[in-house]
């Protein structure tokens, strides 16, 4: 089994982002932390590729809410809370594209430092509170 408590921040994200996406397909099988990691790494890729738009109509955007709830589960609120504003604005109207524009703007300032801390210390602290069998599972 993967000591994970000797790895670095870095090796264990990268560890843990590898092992979500080989196993994406049993996506609800694996654990939170699994999964929470699969969604901000899923929500991260699009973001930085084409901002809040292009993460909400991609296949990604289908996890928006369990995205937000993970958010929340690491402990970045002001996160979750832009995230599920502008997952209920998609789905208003296509009049919404200014305010989509301007929760993109917020995002793009609070992602991935703001005053709730930085996304990938909070993503490894909360990876650490949980034991390498749990985390990664016994296969």
């Amino acid at each position: 089994m993967l000591d994970l408590q000797g790895l670095t921040d870095d090796e264990l994200l990268s560890q843990v982002v590898e092992y979500a996406f080989q196993h994406e397909a049993h996506l609800v099988e694996l654990s939170w932390p699994v999964q929470t990691v699969y969604f901000i790494s899923n929500f991260e890729a699009e973001f930085y590729n084409g901002g809040i738009q292009q993460f909400l109509t991609n296949s990604a955007g289908r996890f928006a809410g369990e995205t937000a709830d993970s958010f929340a589960r690491i402990g970045a609120p002001k996160l979750a809370s832009l995230l599920q504003e502008a997952a209920a604005l998609q789905l208003e109207s296509t009049n919404s594209a200014a305010a989509l524009g301007g929760l993109n703007d917020e995002l793009h300032a609070a992602y991935p430092t703001n005053e709730d801390g930085n996304v990938g210390d909070q993503l490894t602290a909360y990876l650490r509170q949980y034991p390498g069998g749990l985390l990664l599972g016994a296969d």
